[in-house]
């Protein structure tokens, strides 16, 4: 074979690292510690911002906090175990907690400044107990019977017994903060709301809300990753220990490993990209990505010495073979990981770029660094007659499993084949269909409060509706035209399947303008209840917002719905209820409210605001992102493949597993019921990168001995043989590693490993089970065409 630029590329690095193992390992301590410098002054502060690029929708949320006096709720759940939330004590706990927050003067500025900014049960119990007692009791000293009777009559009231849960044991506080105070992203006033109810005396109650989201993730992140990051490290120590059986070669690998991670997180930090809640677990995938390399490099360099090499040579052989199959492996993995930095989710692209820097710092720390430590402890403690020679009975040739595996592919290829893409052709079919979702559990810890209030609000609370969003009309709304065409919008919604029945679920100033019209003699032409002339409605609509409806409605709360200029009034908002919105159903409600205002369309500017909306664009862009860039990925580094190779035929079969393992998992992921989030749709591209690096080492060790070999049965059985065990080696400590994450509470971590350990498995399965009796299959057909035994090789490998 002709010598190529990767072969005398890897050549030359074999020889740099033989004749000058002490400069290079001085170059990349020195660099490891240069390095370490940034990572101590790296930014790690998160938000919710990673999570959603731009959008329309981010726009809108933009218009309501500098065009509207809007407010965001934060509810609170108090739990009372096995007692009860109406009892004396929780209900004095709950004025408590309502003049705690009040009181504070870090969160009282950012509390909504109309109507009731901290609302609970207590409030109209100890209301109705003043009633009863005609002021001489209050909700401390009231006789049993007085409270039970007061309690007994609020709960009459809808709008008072939709705050506790029908077995008592739940009461919700609803704490509500002015929207255009608090920036986008800043969860301060959460965080200290949430410290000043841990600091309370709760007397035996328990008490957790939906809040500081972006806190909770960052905080149970942490905590999840000092757990398992120390496991999978020893989980990656155990397989290396039993699979490299030296101890040098282990501690030179711990150390090229902590340089990877070093020097990764470094120059990710002195190049100023955004670090993301999914950085996090990032060193656990740098770790057990990057040990494959030197696993392949180590495993060679012992097959060489098995044959009698001295060890300077036998390391040198190891790289300048191996670097060509490693070094097409590191450009088709970071190729594949660095296409998520094309994604437009900010967490999504960081990450992808992050992994594809990392790679290649493993490639040269095993390449360059882990190879010269291990010489330079030869150097010093190795002597002639510690040279393995002959220790394997096997020695770099065909073992009796390899030969029996080549005899069944040679023998039945098409039934490994077959039964192959079967499999992966359902897997497809049916991934195809997987939802995508993100919530509380995907990106928290099972036993988080914003876990627990989720499902305690989903199961207890239905009559509060489900998350709210906001239809901001943006036009003269002192024009008859428009708010008529505002109201039958409105009427629209009430029968939406994706909006909460229940009462005040469409809140807009519609009802409102109707009872003051109905109450202003002046005359209704139409008979719809809305006044028909400009100044009747800009009339009604000062007054609304100057003195809202008396005691019912405050002007606070109109306000809220309105944006006066010196004109007139240029916008209003509709705030809706929804309800059964996660994952996809987002869109589906999206899609109800445009048909929803369709009467106003070319009458006014219509936008859609809320983190229903954007966490729906955020999983559509996420899908479409995977799968372009995947399709894009696969194609390119095929194409790449095959020009390394310089074989189309070769390029085509070692790009094979890739398609097979993105089915398999996509299958796997249809039949346990994941879904498409922030972490799982990182996968496909992981395959990409990895599913293809076992095919690599594979055919390359497959055309090396094909060359020396008169049979393609014998050069596969060797390839097998060899190559086969350091794939086990490497498939083994990156599963380990990957299937330590499956322990960790947090949702997308979970899956995270347990999906990326199965594709692991399933890389290495097709490569050694698949790939085989394909290479043989085409092999065997193209020989056969040729003068000669169809099992002769025929040809150089070059014109291949």
């Amino acid at each position: 074979m002709k010598s190529d630029l990767f072969d005398r590329s890897t050549a030359c690095i074999g020889r740099m690292v033989v004749n000058h193992p002490g400069r290079i390992a001085v170059v990349f301590s020195v660099l490891t510690v240069i390095l370490f410098l940034p990572v101590t002054w790296m930014d790690t502060s998160t938000s919710m911002s990673d999570f959603t690029p731009e959008s329309r929708f981010i726009k809108a949320d933009g218009i309501l906090r500098t065009e509207f006096n809007t407010t965001d709720s934060v509810i609170g759940i108090l739990d009372a175990g096995s007692g009860s939330v109406l009892s004396r004590e929780a209900l004095i706990l709950m004025t408590n907690i309502e003049d705690g927050i009040r009181n504070d003067e870090r969160i009282s500025p950012y509390l909504a400044g109309c109507g009731d900014p901290v609302a609970s049960i207590s409030d109209p119990v100890a209301a109705a107990v003043l009633m009863i007692s005609n002021g001489t009791f209050r909700i401390e000293d009231a006789p049993e019977e007085m409270l039970d009777m007061a309690v007994s009559l609020v709960l009459q009231d809808r709008e008072y017994s939709k705050l506790v849960s029908d077995d008592d044991r739940y009461a919700v506080i609803i704490f509500r903060l002015r929207h255009d105070m608090i920036p986008r992203d800043d969860e301060s006033v959460e965080v200290r709301m949430n410290e000043l109810m841990e600091g309370m005396d709760l007397r035996g109650l328990d008490y957790y809300s939906f809040s500081a989201l972006n806190s909770r993730m960052k905080e149970d992140a942490i905590s999840s990753l000092s757990l398992l990051l120390p496991v999978s490290i020893v989980m990656v120590i155990v397989v290396l220990a039993f699979g490299l059986r030296s101890l040098p070669n282990l501690i030179a690998s711990l150390i090229g490993i902590a340089s990877t991670v070093v020097m990764s997180f470094g120059m990710f930090s002195l190049l100023g990209l955004r670090f993301s809640q999914m950085m996090f677990f990032s060193p656990i995938v740098i770790i057990v990505l990057c040990i494959d390399y030197g696993i392949h490099v180590l495993f060679r360099d012992r097959e060489f010495l098995e044959k009698g090499e001295p060890p300077q040579v036998s390391m040198k052989n190891a790289i300048r073979f191996m670097g060509i199959s490693i070094a097409l492996s590191m450009i088709t993995t970071a190729l594949a990981f660095g296409s998520n930095s094309l994604s437009a989710i900010p967490a999504v692209s960081s990450f992808g770029l992050f992994l594809a820097i990392g790679i290649f710092i493993s490639f040269m720390v095993m390449m360059f660094f882990v190879p010269s430590l291990v010489l330079l402890y030869r150097r010093v403690f190795w002597k002639e007659k510690k040279i393995i020679k002959g220790k394997r009975s096997n020695s770099g040739g065909p073992s009796r499993i390899s030969r029996k595996l080549v005899s069944i592919f040679w023998k039945v290829p098409y039934v490994f084949l077959i039964a192959a893409f079967l499999l992966a052709g359902s897997g497809l079919y049916f991934g195809l269909r997987i939802d995508q979702d993100m919530t509380a559990r995907d990106v928290t810890s099972t036993d988080s409060p914003l876990v627990r209030a989720a499902d305690v609000l989903d199961k207890e609370f239905k009559g509060l509706g489900g998350e709210t969003c906001q239809v901001i009309v943006m036009g003269d709304i002192s024009d008859p035209g428009v708010l008529e065409a505002l109201n039958l919008s409105v009427n629209s919604m009430m029968d939406d399947r994706h909006i909460s029945d229940v009462d005040g679920s469409v809140r807009s100033v519609i009802p409102a303008v109707k009872q003051v019209f109905a109450g202003s003699g002046a005359p209704d032409l139409d008979g719809n209840g809305l006044p028909d002339s400009r100044e009747v409605t800009l009339a009604i609509l000062n007054h609304l917002y100057e003195h809202g409806l008396g005691d019912q409605v405050p002007p606070g709360e109109i306000r809220s719905l309105l944006s006066r200029s010196e004109g007139g009034f240029d916008g209003t908002v509709v705030i809706v209820s929804s309800v059964n919105v996660s994952g996809p159903a987002g869109g589906a409600l999206l899609r109800e409210l445009e048909d929803d205002m369709e009467p106003l369309e070319g009458k006014a500017k219509i936008f859609y605001a809320g983190f229903l909306f954007e966490r729906y664009d955020m999983l559509e862009r996420m899908i479409d992102g995977m799968s372009r860039s995947t399709i894009a990925t696969t194609l390119l580094v095929t194409v790449l493949v095959i020009l390394l190779f310089r074989s189309f035929r070769y390029g085509i079969i070692t790009s094979i597993p890739i398609v097979l393992v993105i089915g398999w998992i996509m299958g796997v992921m249809a039949l346990t019921g994941y879904k498409w989030n922030m972490v799982t749709v990182t996968i496909t591209s992981m395959t990409v990168g990895v599913g293809i690096d076992h095919s690599i080492h594979l055919v390359e060790r497959y055309r090396q001995e094909k060359r020396s070999k008169e049979d393609i049965r014998e050069a596969m059985s060797t390839a097998i043989a060899t190559t086969g065990g350091s794939l086990f080696a490497a498939a083994a400590t990156t599963f380990g590693g990957f299937f330590v994450m499956a322990f960790s509470d947090i949702g997308m971590y979970n899956a995270f490993g347990v999906l990326t350990s199965l594709m692991i498995l399933f890389a290495f399965f097709s490569s050694v089970l698949v790939l085989p009796p394909a290479i043989l299959w085409v092999d065997r057909v193209r020989n056969s065409k040729r003068p000669g035994c169809p099992g002769t090789p025929g040809t150089d490998i070059e014109r291949s």
